[in-house]
């Protein structure tokens, strides 16, 4: 809340222009295609109270996973979030299905079980947990 407090005008119209660039350029790209796939997360599942490396820095992992969401999130465009199967040390890897502006129903009725595979396929990961059956 302190931060929050801490910030002045010109930090707001700043966010504001940055918020509206991620936004024209999310837009830019639904021009060419109906929905856009990504991971939820720049790098591997962290277990919890593990450190996490990323590009040779340790970083708050958060910081890694919100690096692939917070662009949706600025720009207010629906995306859901799924499954996608599981590394080879079991932990899920998560992707994430974003439409443009107005179109909720594209990403609420896209088919999750052949999306779902067809990504497990295409990525190369593991179907079940380790230790499933």
């Amino acid at each position: 809340m302190q931060q929050g407090l801490e910030l002045g005008i010109d930090d707001y119209l700043e966010a504001s222009r940055l918020r509206m660039g991620v936004t024209g350029a999310l837009s830019a790209i639904f021009t060419s295609c109906a929905v856009l796939l990504t991971p939820v997360a720049a790098g591997e599942p962290a277990l919890v109270g593990e450190r996490y490396t990323h590009l040779g820095e340790d970083v708050d992992f958060r910081t890694v996973a919100m690096s692939t969401t917070m662009g949706q999130n600025l720009a207010g465009v629906p995306a859901c979030t799924f499954r996608a199967g599981f590394d080879p040390e079991g932990l899920p890897v998560g992707m994430q299905l974003t439409a443009p502006q107005g179109a909720e129903g594209t990403v609420a009725d896209a088919p999750r079980g052949p999306l779902e595979r067809a990504v497990i396929q295409g990525l190369g990961l593991n179907a079940q947990e380790a230790g499933d059956p």
